[in-house]
């Protein structure tokens, strides 16, 4: 090969093999975010495709349905509190009822000013009140607050799940007469 072919020949050998890296770091990187969203996606929807559970709270005669996957972290039905969590501690809902000072969910909101509501909404025939955090920083996106107003208790069910398990827990959420 004479040495002009070769002066012509190296710098587009050159630019061919930058190509194939960078398109093979391209397709690697792809890849990887792939299987990261797959298996987030997997996570999200592990509780829709397995096995659902009654939690009972004798107590407070209430109950509702909850992905099996969720650990209870205190047991006991009489508790005022209880609290779930997914296996990565992420994902958790907390069940809460206390003497309620509000006559009603307004006059909740308008003392909790650092919460927002984005929607009202019936369970099982009680006015119930759906916010998020009016400042977001240090909360996720699905951070909610439910509140009820019962038989002067307030119920709240403090949340970071999955938005469609919230409403089937919600969806299944009832009061024993």
């Amino acid at each position: 090969m004479s040495e002009n072919l070769k002066s012509k020949f190296i710098p587009i050998l050159l630019i061919l093999i930058v190509i194939a890296i960078a398109g093979w770091y391209v397709g690697a990187k792809t890849l990887s975010l792939k299987n990261q969203n797959s298996a987030s996606l997997n996570q999200n929807t592990n509780s829709s495709e397995q096995k659902w559970e009654s939690y009972v709270n004798e107590k407070y005669k209430y109950q509702f349905e909850y992905p099996a996957w969720y650990a209870i972290l205190n047991s006991d039905s009489t508790n005022e509190n209880a609290t779930f969590s997914g296996n990565d501690q992420y994902w958790y809902f907390i069940s809460s009822i206390s003497d309620s000072k509000f006559s009603s969910l307004n006059e909740w909101l308008t003392e909790n000013k650092d919460k927002t509501m984005i929607e009202k909404r019936k369970i099982d025939g009680y006015d119930a009140m759906i916010v998020k955090y009016a400042n977001e920083e240090g909360y996720s996106a699905m951070d909610r607050v439910i509140a009820l107003i019962k038989d002067d208790k307030l119920f709240t069910l403090q949340s970071r799940i999955n938005l469609s398990d919230l409403a089937k827990i919600l969806d299944s959420f009832k009061f024993e007469n």
